[in-house]
């Protein structure tokens, strides 16, 4: 019988992560690590963090999933939760499931409200993998296989004001942005720049 096998989009690193917890990760040799790689960030909160595996269980023994057209007590929770913390003039959120699908919404959302199409976008920027995501970052390498993507993105140098003065237009629907770039070293964006 043939083995499975993920496609080879990703580098390896030659380890197997077999446990974690909190700030730490354990491969097959029994070896400890610090996890500085967190999923590419989503397990910033740690493995088996107490704090997030709790709540994550109740949640599980009541109700795993609903759609989005079906109220639920956990979803109005989080509702009530952001209400108190989002800036006011923040009123409606879209709920997704990952960093690419939300980099998808706000590019489609942005393009709707707008009535535009250019999209600005930075030098050594990451949004993720699928084609709108794909479209505003940077990297050739992960670009130009799938050419072509999304027209009309213009990327801009990173942390340069002058440059977004001069690529933001009457033709911009929005400029995406990451306050810290992960992709090409930790890039943390300016009070200035933002």
């Amino acid at each position: 019988m043939n083995q499975v096998k993920i496609i080879n989009v990703y580098r390896k690193y030659g380890l197997k992560i077999v446990k974690g917890y909190m700030q730490y990760v354990w491969d097959d040799k029994g070896n400890k690590y610090l996890d500085c790689h967190t999923n590419y960030g989503a397990a910033f909160l740690g493995h088996c963090n107490p704090k997030i595996v709790k709540p994550i269980v109740e949640q599980l023994n009541k109700l795993m999933m609903i759609p989005y057209s079906i109220n639920n007590d956990a979803r109005d929770k989080v509702l009530k939760d952001l209400s108190k913390i989002l800036p006011k003039k923040l009123s409606y959120v879209f709920f997704q499931s990952t960093g690419t699908e939300a980099v998808e919404a706000a590019l489609k959302f942005s393009r709707k409200a707008s009535k535009k199409k250019k999209i600005i976008a930075f030098e050594n920027a990451f949004h993720g993998r699928t084609m709108g995501s794909l479209s505003v970052t940077w990297k050739p390498k992960y670009r130009e296989p799938y050419q072509p993507l999304i027209p009309r993105v213009v990327f801009a140098r990173f942390n340069n004001v002058e440059d977004v003065d001069k690529v933001v237009d009457e033709e911009t629907a929005a400029v995406i942005v990451e306050p810290i770039q992960g992709e090409g070293g930790i890039n943390v964006a300016t009070r200035e720049f933002l």
